[in-house]
């Protein structure tokens, strides 16, 4: 079951832990997952800091109030739960996989671009901690070209929650790796052609095994979950 799908942890194990949080990331890895996913949004106050979690505001995923841009990253470190910058995460994964003899580089992390001014700060973070895998993401597809500016090498991949015919053209000038769509606009049409322009494509956000199964029938290649635990003990080519 699931033999050819990618399994990537949404937020990390966002269903067992508090999303975008250094636990949920390392249960993630725990149950066997080598593919995350987090978000992250830049912060006004300090120039290289960016903070991993999904909303521009704490108000949901926290017990503060507010943009997340105008915090510091001591004060969100300090959050209930904590959030933590993108460089706590990298390191944690370094730790993990030193604990676990794992090899970094067989670590993929998808980074999510939230908001203006996040690829810049990406690359340079990515660029000093190079021996993780990584994708960069985002529904701002201007932020992925800027990017791309940046960096020739690094995978991308512009996502979409609503149908576009264009979307390989973006890809294109993105010179992506890939496409990732929501579950919702997924068809085995749509799959097909994005494969035959030369693009994998993962699905979001796949929490159960019939949801699963469908995705794997429409010819996804790999899929975003909250439970990754579910997924991983169906996966035989995982556990």
């Amino acid at each position: 079951m699931f033999e050819q799908l990618t399994i990537i942890g949404h937020r990390g194990a966002a269903g067992l832990k508090p999303e975008n949080t250094l636990p949920s990331f390392l249960l993630a890895l725990d149950l066997g997952c080598r593919a995350l996913e987090l978000d992250v949004h830049r912060l006004i106050p300090e120039a290289d800091a960016l903070a991993v979690i999904h909303d521009a505001k704490l108000d949901r995923t926290t017990n503060l109030r507010g943009e997340v841009a105008k915090f510091t990253r001591q004060e969100l470190r300090s959050a209930q739960p904590s959030v933590p910058m993108l460089i706590d995460v990298i390191e944690a994964i370094f730790d993990w996989c030193d604990k676990n003899a794992v090899r970094s580089r067989d670590i993929l992390l998808n980074i999510e671009l939230k908001g203006p001014g996040t690829a810049s700060l990406a690359h340079r973070i990515m660029s000093k901690n190079p021996d993780l895998s990584y994708v960069v993401s985002s529904f701002n597809h201007d932020e992925l070209r800027d990017f791309r500016a940046l960096d020739q090498s690094t995978a991308v991949a512009p996502l979409f929650d609503r149908w576009r015919n264009d979307c390989v053209e973006i890809a294109n000038s993105l010179s992506a790796s890939g496409i990732n769509l929501s579950k919702r606009i997924v068809t085995k049409a749509r799959v097909t052609q994005i494969h035959a322009a030369g693009y994998q494509v993962w699905a979001y956000t796949v929490n159960t095994k019939r949801s699963a199964l469908r995705m794997e029938s429409l010819g996804v290649d790999g899929i975003f979950t909250d439970r990754p635990d579910r997924m991983l003990r169906a996966n035989s080519r995982l556990t």
